[in-house]
């Protein structure tokens, strides 16, 4: 029997199909959930505001250009929507999970890829938790990351929390306020001149 094949290597320029093979079976090397419009989970947790927001993006072109063009995603290409990613060979330390992730696509390679971390209510960002997943996505060659909680910046470049220089060098942090997207939803709503295609 062949000892199935481990993921330690960079993801960016990684052939798709072969992304998938390593989220195969009961001990893959990789596992996530596809995004869901109406999600399994508690209505308010974390995991299922992820997959609602993740979602919105995917169903609404408009939505999804506005922010993809702030994070500076290619919006050619097909994007996969992902919730509960794990990448279980890349770290022996880190036991944790992404909330979620945007991968795109093009002919057949993974071509950029961006990972969430949300916070509801209450909840802010913990300083410690976000530089550990920096360096665990470097590994990995992801170099975007978005936060998204109830805390306010003055634009998604800046990060509410203080973090290290040398864990955020050669790495895009992104941040957003749940404020923030919402009333980028409600302008394309209620204040557009172009049409909302779906």
């Amino acid at each position: 029997m062949l000892k199935k094949e481990k993921f330690e290597k960079n993801l960016i320029n990684l052939d798709w199909e072969k992304f998938q093979q390593f989220s195969e079976g009961q001990k893959s090397s990789i596992n996530f959930q596809e995004a869901r419009l109406i999600p399994l989970l508690k209505t308010g947790d974390e995991g299922a505001l992820t997959s609602i927001f993740l979602s919105a993006l995917k169903l609404v072109k408009e939505y999804r250009e506005d922010i993809f063009k702030e994070i500076q995603i290619p919006r050619n290409g097909k994007a996969y929507y992902l919730t509960e990613v794990e990448f279980r060979d890349v770290d022996q330390n880190f036991k944790g999970r992404f909330d979620g992730m945007i991968i795109v696509v093009v002919s057949k390679k993974i071509k950029d890829a961006v990972v969430f971390e949300m916070k509801n209510k209450d909840n802010n960002l913990d300083k410690e938790q976000v530089e550990k997943y920096i360096s665990v996505l470097k590994k990995i060659g992801i170099r975007k990351m978005v936060t998204v909680s109830n805390e306010f910046v003055s634009d998604s470049s800046q990060s509410p929390l203080d973090l290290n220089g040398n864990v955020v060098k050669n790495f895009n942090l992104y941040h957003f306020s749940w404020t923030y997207l919402m009333t980028k939803g409600q302008i394309l709503l209620f204040k557009n001149e172009t049409n909302i295609e779906d």
